[in-house]
């Protein structure tokens, strides 16, 4: 294996990295060197579209983040001083955490850190990419985090509202691909109930807060059935 120095003099290798995983572009490390475990991201190739840039890294590392992890520096390769890669902070998660395990209201819960988190990427021109189900986890204090930074990419030249709307669109996707999988998974919905569920969800998600939006959706209802059999036969009749 390379050895890598990240720009706190900190060396990773064999001897201080135990492999977590891996995606399309890189593998995934937890390391214990510094006074708390972090999470180290190595590329197969940093000069891919699947990898976070060292410029765009050097921005989000100024951020002040709420659910998306915090950064601490960026890796280059000990043999050729090639940007490599990034580490970050490591999240404590139970086994199957992933967010399509979420139930409507743990997701509510974090809505407003999230929303926060996107205001903080669009001023800096950074657009969100590759926001999924499978990028997400659910910590053990019941907060919903990120856990891959790979396609984020600094742009600049747009304006904050150009940028925020097509954040916000990401994230919009993933909670109708969560929703959409907890309500169309249910066999107990006919197809003009799930139809009507559909437009019930897109109607609310287009709001100018995500978190307003949502709680509107879910915070007074115990379950999708609960909250259809109230509400949502008024668009079916639309």
């Amino acid at each position: 294996m390379d050895r890598y120095v990240d720009s706190n003099g900190q060396i990773y290798g064999e001897d201080n990295l135990s492999y977590l995983g891996q995606g399309y572009n890189s593998k995934v490390y937890k390391n214990s060197s510094y006074d708390r475990d972090v999470a180290v991201k190595i590329f197969r190739d940093s000069s891919s579209i699947f990898s976070l840039s060292e410029e765009t890294a050097s921005i989000i590392s100024d951020l002040r983040l709420y659910s998306f992890p915090t950064f601490y520096s960026t890796l280059k390769k000990c043999s050729d001083g090639k940007h490599s890669g990034y580490v970050m902070q490591f999240f404590s998660v139970d086994e199957d955490s992933r967010v399509i395990d979420m139930d409507s209201h743990q997701l509510l819960a974090s809505i407003e850190d999230i929303e926060h988190d996107i205001k903080e990427f669009s001023s800096h021109d950074i657009f969100m990419e590759d926001v999924k189900k499978d990028n997400f986890v659910l910590t053990r204090d019941g907060r919903l985090h990120l856990i891959d930074y790979d396609m984020f990419s600094h742009y600049p030249g747009f304006s904050v509202e150009e940028v925020e709307d097509r954040n916000r669109r990401r994230i919009q996707a993933l909670f109708l691909d969560y929703f959409h999988g907890e309500v169309f998974n249910d066999r107990s919905f006919t197809s003009d109930e799930k139809r009507g569920i559909d437009q019930i969800l897109k109607f609310y998600l287009a709001t100018d807060s995500l978190y307003e939006g949502l709680e509107s959706m879910f915070s007074r209802y115990e379950s999708p059935r609960d909250y259809f059999e109230k509400i949502g036969k008024e668009f079916v009749k639309k």
